[in-house]
């Protein structure tokens, strides 16, 4: 099985990082193959030919799993969440060691901030469930 992890950059290269990843495993087994922006695609340069490689690589998953800094996602991981999304992926939100699925009715609760750090805003997921 093959997942991806959008997590925002802040993370990269951190114990978060580790912990997060260990928790998808823990999840979805030591044998699931973790697609890792940070290491899996290209960083730097245009924005919308990263963006396009991270489309790509979630058009080839299994599952999309995306972790928040206190429920906060910036604006591209907040657009690798609604193409996963759209192209129907299975959507886990990380929320302490659990990853929780995540339903568009879920989708429906964020709360737009819109600066250049903070995109979308997503509430605890009380009982999430898919429609």
């Amino acid at each position: 099985m093959r997942i991806y992890y959008a997590h925002h950059r802040w993370k990269y290269g951190t114990p978060i990082e580790d912990y997060e990843i260990g928790c998808i495993k823990s999840r979805f087994g030591d044998d699931a193959e973790i697609v890792n922006p940070r290491t899996d695609l290209p960083l730097g340069g245009f924005e919308p030919k990263l963006m396009a490689a991270a489309y790509n690589a979630i058009a080839n998953c299994d599952a999309f799993v995306f972790s928040t800094v206190s429920g906060m996602v910036g604006y591209g991981v907040f657009n690798e969440i609604a193409f996963a999304v759209n192209t129907g992926a299975q959507v886990y939100q990380l929320e302490g060691d659990a990853c929780c699925p995540v339903g568009r009715a879920a989708l429906r609760k964020i709360v737009f901030k819109g600066d250049e750090e903070v995109y979308a805003v997503f509430k605890a997921p009380d009982g999430y469930q898919d429609e």
